[in-house]
């Protein structure tokens, strides 16, 4: 099964165990600027997120409208 994910500005990423929120979309190489819960920023590709979550079999979307909300 193939399932697609809509990544935004500010949504909150879980993979590896660890959350990344999406500081910045970049167009030209299809990629997203994410910073984890510890202050580390890292670019990932799709493939690369994709990778994480093949790798971790596990993964969660928090969106930006729900960030905060407990």
């Amino acid at each position: 099964m193939k399932v697609e994910v809509e990544i935004g500005v500010g949504d909150v990423i879980r993979f590896n165990n660890e959350e990344w929120q999406v500081v910045q979309y970049q167009p030209h190489d299809n990629s997203f600027d994410m910073r984890s819960t510890v202050g580390n920023l890292q670019n990932f590709t799709r493939e690369e997120i994709e990778k994480n979550i093949e790798m971790t079999g596990k993964f969660s979307r928090i969106k930006e409208s729900y960030v905060g909300i407990s």
